[in-house]
């Protein structure tokens, strides 16, 4: 049970951080390229 409980905080956790990350690197991106295609290929 504990593990269950540890291993869904940590998986929270990373889910949490990669919204930041995400977001972080959209405010990175260009304004000319919001809401366009060139944005998937960047990766």
């Amino acid at each position: 049970m504990v593990t269950v409980f540890l291993l869904a905080l940590g998986a929270a956790c990373l889910l949490g951080l990669g919204f930041v990350l995400q977001q972080h690197a959209a405010q990175q991106a260009p304004s000319g390229d919001m809401l366009s295609y060139r944005l998937l290929l960047r990766g």
